[in-house]
């Protein structure tokens, strides 16, 4: 049986754990793995020891004990284990950023780690259950609304009340894909009006199906891309959709930005003009910050005000919830290796498996690298 070892964090903002207790539980019922936690892993999704032991792991105090005893080690952010003494035949399973930290990956590599990158899992019908991306922009979708009403100096639903009616926000949700269909529904919810744009022209019946109204924003380029991405536009094209987005969303009382591009910054959706077009107070949350942006200024895990404008450049609002984000992660993460241990080796000819292990024993074996 294989010996799996799941990481406490070293991230002090990382508040989620790779597997929680309950996939813990599934994945020794199912005989897959004799599994390992690291002592404390699961604190601060609200997991204790106790309950990773009830459910029939180890839980190991020193952090290279339990590299030395698992075979594969999982963590929601994989490069957390890069100053391990020695990580040779090891099998690491986590985020790794590989577009924009390849030098961390190539560094597992010289150390003769194998890398499964959850980044790259690809989306076909047969990895949605392994999609780690779209679990979490999911939980990040919603968060992004909360943020936007806890900070609003107006309340978000329409009330008719003995005093008089009180109208219903506006939101603006810019780019129609996991986190910004979400944050339309979880808007829909609390009673806003609540618009969308994407420049893919396929997301305007999506948005439709969850009672928004779509800005048909007309510019010179196709946004379609592949594998439901969206795909870059020419300085031309963002110039235009700039200008047109920044006339509409000036009567909004917030926006939510969550235009991201594989393995690229992020586009700028909205410059400087905007702070003092919209109205006093109205807030901007942008769900691209980490990536660059789609809105100038945004700074990661900060609030700043631009003149008129809240904004917040969101850094992972996932870990805001991390017991359900947790959850999520780890059914995500079981899927996988349902996957990666269905043979006695690693199967590299799967089509999820090319796309996702970026290196092996030594080897860069990905088309990334």
């Amino acid at each position: 049986m294989r010996t799996l070892g799941v990481m406490k964090e070293t991230d002090a903002r990382e508040s989620r754990v790779a597997l929680v207790p309950e996939v813990v539980a599934l994945l020794i019922k199912d005989k897959l793995a004799t599994v390992f936690v690291e002592e404390n892993a699961g604190a601060q999704a609200g997991f204790s020891n106790l309950d990773y032991e009830a459910a029939g792991a180890v839980v190991v105090k020193d952090h290279n004990e339990l590299i030395n005893r698992s075979e594969y080690l999982v963590a929601v952010n994989g490069g957390s284990f890069i100053n391990a003494p020695s990580l040779a035949n090891k099998t690491i399973i986590g985020l790794f950023d590989p577009f924009f930290s390849l030098d961390v990956v190539k560094g597992f590599c010289r150390m003769g780690a194998t890398i499964i990158s959850l980044e790259q899992i690809p989306r076909i019908s047969r990895a949605q259950s392994m999609d780690v991306l779209s679990s979490q922009a999911n939980i990040a979708g919603y968060v992004a609304v909360l943020l936007v009403a806890e900070r609003l100096p107006k309340v978000i639903p329409l009330m008719m009340t003995a005093a008089g009616t009180i109208k219903p926000a506006k939101i603006l949700v810019v780019g129609a894909g996991v986190a910004g269909l979400q944050s339309i529904a979880t808007a829909k919810r609390l009673g806003a009006v609540v618009f969308a744009y994407d420049v893919r022209a396929v997301a305007k019946e999506q948005v439709e199906s969850l009672g928004a109204k779509f800005v048909d924003i007309k510019i010179e380029e196709s946004g379609e891309g592949s594998g439901g991405y969206a795909k870059s536009l020419s300085e031309s094209a963002l110039r235009q959709q700039r200008e047109k987005l920044a006339a509409f969303a000036k009567d909004m009382d917030a926006v939510i930005t969550t235009a991201q591009i594989p393995g690229r910054k992020a586009p700028v959706l909205l410059d400087e003009s905007i702070f003092s077009l919209m109205k006093k107070d109205s807030v901007i949350v942008d769900l691209a910050s980490v990536s660059g942006g789609n809105v100038i200024g945004s700074v990661p895990n900060e609030w700043v005000r631009k003149d008129n404008v809240w904004l917040y450049g969101a850094d992972n609002l996932a870990r805001m919830v991390p017991k359900d984000a947790s959850f999520t992660f780890s059914k995500n993460i079981y899927s996988l290796l349902q996957l990666v241990f269905s043979g006695q080796e690693v199967n590299f000819a799967d089509e999820i498996l090319q796309e996702a292990v970026i290196c092996h024993q030594g080897a860069l074996i990905n088309r990334l690298c």
